[in-house]
């Protein structure tokens, strides 16, 4: 009895994350090494005027909380985390390149919320006008991560994007969850400015894109909190 409670506590943790916006499982393809029970739920068809804490509430009910599990998410993606975490109870919220409420966006993203509805809907999918741009705050980039952000870009609905930019500017945030928020940052993120948020650890010269771009990093910080 004794050897078989030892197996279960050497067992690998189970790590559910959420990409960010315009994003899927592929994102984490860097993390796949220090989460070897990776979970990356897909993303739910979003209904016209939800706000992103009702979405939480709708990504909460797609996932199984009878086995312990910690949650996170890059960016949009760890925004949904934190309101999936106020209907379940996860060892912990694991922050990459986020934020804590829409207040910490860059101004210019809030900037074109005003006038997103101006712009047609194939400007936002993959290769469109508006998806270039996006891609461009990304920071510089290797050939290989470009050619990846384009590909998850080209999978994503535009309209899914369109509603997820204004859902996070409006996002009031989630003040106190009840369990420990891990977060590391970059000081060139061009999304998210490091001045507007508090994390745990810096990655000196990171973009938005850093646990594809500084995975190394990215993942000791991620296998030292799940210890």
């Amino acid at each position: 009895m004794h050897g078989l409670f030892g197996m279960a506590n050497r067992m690998p943790v189970r790590t559910i994350m959420l990409p960010g916006l315009g994003a899927d499982a592929r994102l984490f393809d860097s993390q796949r090494p220090v989460l070897p029970r990776l979970e990356v739920p897909p993303w739910l068809p979003h209904r016209e005027d939800e706000t992103l804490a009702e979405y939480g509430r709708r990504m909460a009910a797609t996932i199984d909380p009878m086995e312990p599990f910690f949650l996170g998410g890059v960016s949009f993606g760890g925004m949904v985390a934190q309101e999936v975490a106020r209907h379940l109870r996860p060892r912990a919220v694991l922050l990459i390149a986020s934020a804590r409420s829409g207040q910490a966006i860059a101004p210019h993203l809030k900037y074109f919320v005003r006038f997103a509805g101006l712009f047609p809907e194939r400007d936002f999918a993959g290769g469109g006008g508006l998806s270039r741009v996006f891609a461009s705050k990304f920071g510089q980039l290797e050939p290989d991560h470009e050619q990846l952000l384009e590909e998850m870009f080209a999978d994503t609905s535009a309209r899914f994007v369109r509603w997820g930019i204004a859902a996070i500017t409006d996002w009031p945030g989630v003040p106190e969850l009840g369990v420990p928020v891990h977060h590391i940052h970059g000081t060139d993120d061009e999304w998210i400015p490091i001045q507007s948020v508090q994390p745990n650890q810096v990655i000196a010269g990171g973009g938005h894109l850093i646990n594809v771009t500084h995975a190394d990093v990215v993942n000791a910080f991620l296998a030292e909190r799940l210890r």
